[in-house]
């Protein structure tokens, strides 16, 4: 059984080495390296690193930037019966190819999830009064837990599936823009769907280290794209799906705290940005609204 490990990059630059050196040190022998890279320039000492990559590993140069786009252009190009993604800040146990692989020893499984540990400031925490399991998904607590067991969805920085599973269920859906928030639970719905079993194996361990350098989101606190992408992605997968909606009003005031309630935005910068900001949360909302109409399942 040969695995790829395909990693979707985007304008990370030392903490992306590392990543490719911890994917190069796997004790697993029948694998290789996927790096889907999608940034507009790197610094020089990785350009160099990237060049100096040995045959194992492949960087495919990807455009335009997505992140659903770059996971789907590393399933079609791997060579690998078995796909394990990655984020491109991460680290890992040199076992971490072979703990995915050996899972696929039940031929039941069609999909793998791993344990992802990170600082506690990153952890979302679901409120205790909702018992939505559409609310989870956007709870990293889910995947820190160290017992095996069967999961209800894929965590996006640390999963792995049969190729052909994947290209059975459709690839991701490439109309979640920016952040791409939501696009792994879009899948996985589809994935259950299916009635494909997806497991959650905790030995597939890596530390997610949420590099505040590159990644698929704008870390400005005056982006009125990440602002639009955010509510037009909930909007998008809630209409979609057909989930979610009584969670509409939690989900709306989550977005609304994370990217317009800002200490920063307490200046005059903040006061120019502010009136731009809600006309982005608003429109992002209702186009995704109408498209996952269009979308609906």
């Amino acid at each position: 059984m040969r695995a790829s490990l395909v990693i979707p990059t985007y304008n990370r630059n030392h903490i992306l080495c590392q990543t490719v050196l911890c994917a190069l040190q796997q004790d697993f022998s029948n694998y290789e390296i996927l790096l889907v890279d999608q940034s507009e320039r790197h610094d020089r000492d990785t350009t160099e690193f990237l060049c100096s990559l040995p045959r194992r590993a492949r960087v495919i140069l990807h455009k335009p930037p997505s992140l659903p786009g770059a996971r789907n252009r590393g399933i079609r190009e791997a060579k690998g019966d078995i796909i394990i993604m990655i984020d491109d800040d991460v680290v890992m146990d040199r076992d971490f190819v072979s703990e995915h692989v050996r899972c696929y020893g039940d031929p039941e499984i069609a999909f793998v999830t791993g344990r992802i540990t990170q600082d506690a400031r990153y952890v979302n925490r679901v409120p205790f009064f909702f018992r939505s399991e559409f609310l989870k998904w956007f709870s990293s607590t889910n995947f820190q837990g160290r017992e095996p067991g069967e999961a209800y969805r894929l965590a996006g920085g640390n999963f792995s599936g049969r190729k052909d599973a994947m290209l059975e269920v459709g690839l991701f859906d490439e109309h979640f823009i920016g952040t791409a928030w939501g696009e792994e639970y879009d899948f996985s719905l589809r994935v259950r769907r299916r009635g494909l079993r997806i497991r959650y194996h905790p030995g597939a361990h890596l530390h997610h280290l949420n590099a505040r350098e590159g990644g698929c989101g704008s870390r400005s606190r005056f982006d009125a794209d990440t602002v639009y992408s955010k509510a037009h992605n909930l909007a998008y997968l809630i209409e979609k799906n057909r989930v979610g909606k009584t969670c509409y009003p939690y989900l709306l005031w989550y977005i609304y705290k994370q990217v317009l309630i800002k200490k920063d935005y307490i200046s005059i910068r903040g006061a120019r940005f502010l009136p731009a900001g809600h006309v982005a949360l608003a429109r992002g909302f209702l186009d995704g609204f109408v498209r996952g109409r269009r979308k609906a399942l």
